[in-house]
């Protein structure tokens, strides 16, 4: 019988002892970041912050990348959208709330995008067909443009069912 109660009484405070108040008790949700979207990109580019327990208040939440304040744009439970900071360099995205911080996924900035310079270099932008001098030459459309091995430039007009060197 000693046994018996044994069997029925130890698991029984067990089960009592294991349950705490305070357990029971709501805990703040701090938020956590799952994803940033794009993980790579430039300077001034529209970011999504994919997580939980972000503020749906947009001022509430401070985002940074790499200890570079965000503008955060639109704010949900689930997500945020933010502009990557101009002055920012590649390192951890952090997002805080009232209820607390998040730091995860690392934002890698990319080199600046290559400018090019367009040059008009023969005719004057009205269509038409003639050869001579670059500056009284014209063209119909344009379709591609070659360096030649000279160092020319060749042009196929498609619209006139020709190929030009300038």
């Amino acid at each position: 019988m000693k046994k018996i109660w044994t069997y029925i009484l130890l698991p029984a405070f067990a089960l009592l002892a294991a349950c705490d108040k305070d357990d029971d008790a709501e805990k703040p949700a701090t938020p956590a970041i799952a994803a940033v979207y794009p993980s790579a990109g430039l300077p001034d580019m529209i970011i999504t912050i994919k997580g939980k327990h972000f503020s749906t208040v947009r001022q509430d939440n401070k985002v940074q990348f790499n200890g570079k304040a965000a503008i955060v744009i639109e704010a949900s439970e689930t997500a945020l959208q933010v502009v990557a900071p101009a002055d920012g360099s590649t390192g951890p995205v952090t997002v805080a709330t009232p209820k607390g911080s998040a730091t995860g996924g690392i934002f890698t900035y990319l080199p600046p995008l290559e400018e090019y310079t367009v040059t008009t270099l023969a005719g004057d932008g009205t269509a038409g067909s003639v050869d001579g001098p670059v500056a009284a030459s014209l063209f119909k459309t344009v379709q591609g443009v070659a360096i030649g091995a000279d160092g020319s430039i060749i042009v196929t007009d498609r619209g006139n069912n020709r190929i030009r060197r300038i």
